[in-house]
């Protein structure tokens, strides 16, 4: 293998593993957003078993009770809080649920290559690559020599 091509597939290398390092980058930013959704959806969970709650509270309300108005109004206002809160819940949901969009989209871009690596980067491990490679390649030669020296 010539020299040129050794420099090709150590640059070859080297990008798919800039890619590879840009897609776990990404992979890690799915993994949270989907942790904090799947919290979300147990703080609605629990938001609605309050609702249930307080709608079941204020029908036991008696209707000869004398706090009767303030405790219709206290649930009420429970009941406007919780709902107000699903609401955010649900808001925020939608955010993360875009955000995962656009990660898959940029995993995406990064596999097909539209994302560029920077020179640098690539520079210096196409030089790892290559160090290891003309090492190795020595090794191998250095061995061959000595092999047929020892036939001789």
């Amino acid at each position: 293998m010539k020299y040129n091509d050794l420099v090709s597939v150590a640059r070859e290398f080297a990008r798919n593993a800039v890619r590879l390092s840009m897609t776990n980058n990404v992979r890690a930013k799915i993994l949270d957003a989907e942790n904090e959704i799947k919290d979300l959806d147990e703080a609605l969970a629990g938001t609605k078993k309050n609702i249930a709650r307080a709608n079941f509270a204020l029908s036991k309300v008696d209707a000869n009770d004398p706090d009767k108005d303030v405790l219709t109004a206290e649930y009420n206002e429970q009941l406007k809080d919780l709902n107000e809160r699903i609401e955010d819940i649900e808001k925020t949901k939608a955010i993360y649920a875009e955000t995962l969009k656009k990660l898959n989209d940029e995993i995406v871009s990064i596999q097909k290559g539209d994302r560029k690596v920077s020179m640098e980067t690539l520079q210096a491990i196409s030089t790892n690559y290559l160090e290891k490679l003309n090492v190795d390649t020595m090794l191998n030669a250095a061995k061959s020599v000595v092999d047929d020296a020892l036939e001789d």
